[in-house]
């Protein structure tokens, strides 16, 4: 599995991308970051996304626009991942 984090100027964009989009940096999370926290690659991340079992908040514009997730979405998944287990 390969670093999902971002680096800092990365991170600085995303911010600056989910506050024109007039969501608090807070709310959303990057695909990159929601792997982090799941303990799964980027492409399990954009699986989930495609299968819906983890559906993002926001899709920025452009074909290779960035999923962007809400911490609540993003717990709720690692909830019931964990309860199926």
């Amino acid at each position: 599995m390969g670093d999902t984090r971002m680096r800092p100027e990365r991170l600085a964009r995303h911010a600056q991308i989910m506050h024109r989009v007039g969501m608090p940096n807070s709310e959303l999370l990057t695909s990159p970051q929601v792997a982090n926290a799941l303990g799964c690659s980027l492409r399990t991340v954009h699986r989930l996304a495609a299968a819906k079992q983890l559906q993002p908040a926001q899709k920025l514009p452009g074909p290779n626009g960035a999923f962007l997730f809400t911490e609540d979405d993003v717990r709720e998944y690692q909830r019931n991942r964990e309860s199926a287990a």
